[in-house]
């Protein structure tokens, strides 16, 4: 029998469906990157990459913060750095992404 209790991740996975899979197995990684260092309780981190790449991972984001930002854009040697900022301890990142994240690591 399956609960038809929403999960607190439901909008999580579904907008995360809606990415392509080099975009999941990035955003995958960006999480677990955040967690690792424990940026997820510190509310901020930085994001290397293109503007149109992070707009698409924002309603993931969005999802599992209230109150994240993309508060600076910087450039360093040429790669743009976006930060993002939440409130410390608004940032519940799914357990499973981070599995996949670890696993794909280490299974390289």
């Amino acid at each position: 029998m399956t609960s038809s209790i929403p999960s607190k991740y439901d909008r999580f996975y579904e907008q995360y469906s809606k990415l392509d899979t080099t975009s999941q197995i990035e955003l995958d990684h960006f999480l677990a990157c955040i967690e690792e260092v424990g940026e997820h309780l510190s509310g901020e981190t930085t994001y290397r990459g293109n503007i149109e790449k992070l707009n698409s991972f924002m309603p993931c984001l969005q999802s599992i913060s209230s109150s994240v930002t993309i508060s600076v854009k910087e450039k360093d040697d040429d790669v743009n750095l976006h930060k993002l900022t939440w409130k410390p301890n608004d940032f519940n990142i799914p357990a499973d992404v981070l599995l996949r994240a670890i696993d794909r690591m280490t299974n390289r």
